[in-house]
């Protein structure tokens, strides 16, 4: 068997096919492929501040329903990422986000709690597979030295998705909308979560005029459509006419993708950078999305406290037994007809979590405009610290506006280094199983997602200082894993 490194050979053909245009469209469409991944996992827990009276949820049927969506996500992450591997990247990204598009329809239709898991598992054992794919792709298409910024601008889209869903709720959740009968109703946040679907049928659209992803045809030994590939991004980049370098991309020719070639491919330090990268992941994401899933929950809470306002207090609100529901959904048994409980949802119940994504924006892209000069390791360890020192401060805040400034904070801190992370993954794995690598460090991201939702309302019963401790601790042993994580050294591709 042997071997020929090629990662310079082709960052010279992608430097010499430009910066221009097609990254351009990249950007754009990382934008809606981040909403996508944000509107699935994110939009229910927007929803839920206006439809939680009409289906008297619990603090724990609120973590399911957040944790559905990782659920799914565990569940689909490996298939995705062979498909990803052996089929291309392309017609991964079109096809989740079409099962996406269709099984978030469904639950915007659903009327009852059972079936919203259902769509809510569904709806992200699809979206995984295409966010994962994304990401590759954004890191295939860009030579080394554009990639790192790439990465980030993709985690800065993130923080541009967060800020438009609490503007989607702030004009559609508190109008009075509703359509429908005693059997069957259509109120305004499942009209929410009706247009929460627009960016994946966007993205499935617009990935069908995209090529594959170079790097995976070369692997593949698919040469004469990768070159035309890059003609293609060189034509868009605006370098028409110009030759590209004369370099070892057709030695590639006998590539050929199998299992045995994968297992050749990785190194001892491939696995360690993946059981230190994993176990970042989970302890980054815990915390991340099971605070950024309950965040509505609490601004919604402190808005109502309003004076004297601490996180503590906030907690301790949510621990207050549920007044029986107002109004009941068609498969419930009005067993009080008295008005007990009111959703009373209005516009600026969600300006609190607008401040809260125009902090993480600015904050992510003072990170992009660092990204390019300082080591990803030491930017994550860094970002690590310095959430430590923000979760300290969610005890000393004592204000509305000091409660929502230190989770703004909080959250932004934890996408620069989620992004990190991933950034991380696409410089350490070879080609050949880079989404798989990817898939399984994401996988277990989304299981802590899970874990973190389920663990969150236990903590906050035994109160606020246990919320505290554990994501100190999370903190901690996040620092711990990067400073163990190995140099990566040069990829190399194998031929058989």
């Amino acid at each position: 068997m042997d071997s020929l490194d090629t990662e310079d050979d082709l960052d010279a053909v992608l430097i010499a096919s430009g910066f221009g245009g097609f990254n351009v469209i990249m950007g754009f469409i990382s934008l809606f492929v981040s909403m996508a991944i944000i509107f699935c996992t994110s939009i229910f827990s927007y929803a839920m501040t206006s439809m939680e009276c009409e289906l008297s949820l619990t603090n724990a049927e609120r973590g399911t329903l957040n944790g559905m969506v990782y659920f799914g996500m565990i569940a689909g992450a490996t298939f995705w990422a062979l498909i990803s591997d052996n089929l291309g990247r392309r017609p991964v990204i079109i096809l989740s986000h079409i099962g996406d598009a269709i099984f978030g329809n469904i639950l915007a239709l659903s009327q009852n709690f059972p079936t919203m898991c259902v769509c809510k598992f569904l709806s992200g054992l699809c979206i995984c597979g295409g966010y994962s794919s994304f990401l590759t792709y954004l890191a295939e298409v860009h030579s080394s030295s554009k990639r790192t910024p790439m990465m980030f601008l993709c985690g800065f889209m993130l923080n541009i998705a967060s800020g438009i869903l609490p503007i989607m709720a702030l004009i559609i959740l508190p109008s009075d909308f509703k359509l429908g009968n005693d059997k069957f109703s259509y109120a305004s946040w499942q009209l929410f979560l009706t247009l929460g679907t627009i960016p994946s049928i966007i993205v499935a659209i617009g990935f069908g005029f995209m090529p594959e992803s170079p790097k995976f045809d070369i692997h593949h030994g698919k040469n004469a459509r990768a070159m035309n590939t890059l003609k293609k991004i060189q034509y868009l980049n605006g370098k028409r006419g110009q030759e590209l370098p004369d370099i070892t991309l057709y030695k590639m020719e006998k590539a050929r993708f199998d299992f045995k070639g994968m297992v050749n491919a990785v190194k001892k330090h491939h696995l360690i950078a993946l059981a230190n990268l994993v176990v970042i992941e989970v302890c980054i994401l815990m915390c991340q999305n099971t605070i950024r899933l309950w965040q509505p929950t609490f601004v919604q809470i402190a808005r109502q406290q309003m004076e004297n306002v601490t996180f503590c207090g906030v907690v301790q609100e949510l621990n207050r037994p549920k007044p029986t529901p107002t109004t009941v959904a068609p498969n419930m048994t009005n067993v009080n007809a008295e008005q007990v409980c009111k959703s009373n949802v209005k516009a600026s119940a969600y300006l609190g979590n607008l401040y809260i994504c125009i902090l993480c924006f600015d904050g992510f892209l003072i990170a992009m405009l660092l990204a390019g000069h300082y080591d990803v390791v030491k930017m994550l360890v860094g970002m690590t610290i310095i959430s430590s020192l923000i979760t300290i401060a969610f005890l000393l805040a004592e204000s509305y506006l000091g409660v929502l400034t230190v989770l703004g904070l909080y959250l932004c801190v934890e996408y620069v280094s989620a992004m990190a992370v991933n950034n991380l993954a696409v410089h350490y794995f070879p080609t050949i199983v880079r989404t798989t690598f990817l898939s399984i460090i994401q996988f277990s991201g989304r299981f802590g997602s899970l874990v973190g939702n389920h663990l969150l309302p236990q903590l906050m019963g035994l109160g606020c200082y246990y919320v505290i401790g554990w994501l100190i601790a999370s903190d901690i042993t996040t620092v711990l894993a990067s400073l163990l994580l190995p140099k990566p050294q040069k990829r190399q591709v194998v031929m058989i």
